[in-house]
């Protein structure tokens, strides 16, 4: 399985900005690598007077866990695994982003919401990386977290946003706590 994935650029002296083609990647990878032509040291290097902002990507929705319910929320919505992934990725190769701004991850998610998360780095956002997301994955699909607990604890860590209304998620704006 994959899922496409698109990396937008923004230009660093005005509000510009460029995107990737999509390109096909296994799930829950979000690398650089081998995307964009390599530095001396073998690192991604970006065009020139541009920025890493954002990663958009649709989900493989056979990598969504399988809750005994709300499995419906799940599928419209980071998996752990994922999220892992991109939180990795933003603390990787941070030379490509603005500092100033950070990255964000945007999921088009099948029920038509588009969902954006601004990465913050902080200690809440480390333990959504922990063991990349499997632990959480786990948990989700034991039982033992709610998929509605889940989106609480994203939520607590850095900056959710519904920017698009879709299926399951009907209000526009950030989410609460008390979502």
């Amino acid at each position: 399985g994959g899922r496409q994935v698109v990396f937008v650029l923004r230009a660093v002296d005005q509000e510009a900005y460029i995107a990737t083609v999509p390109f096909v990647l296994p799930s829950p990878q979000f690398s650089l690598q081998g995307l964009f032509p390599s530095r001396p040291d073998g690192r991604p290097r970006l065009p020139s007077g541009y920025r890493l902002e954002a990663i958009y990507y649709r989900p493989d929705a056979a990598a969504a866990p399988k809750p005994a319910t709300w499995a419906w929320l799940l599928e419209n919505f980071f998996t752990p695994q994922e999220l892992a992934a991109a939180i990795t990725q933003s603390r990787t190769d941070t030379y490509l982003q603005d500092q100033a701004r950070g990255l964000s991850l945007y999921v088009q998610a099948p029920g038509h919401a588009l969902l954006h998360y601004r990465f913050c780095g902080s200690p809440a956002e480390t333990a959504l990386m922990a063991g990349e997301g499997q632990p959480l994955q786990q948990a989700l699909e034991d039982g033992s977290l709610s998929p509605v607990d889940f989106v609480r604890q994203v939520a607590a860590a850095g900056e959710l946003v519904v920017v698009e209304t879709g299926d399951v998620w009907e209000r526009p704006g950030a989410v609460s706590q008390d979502w």
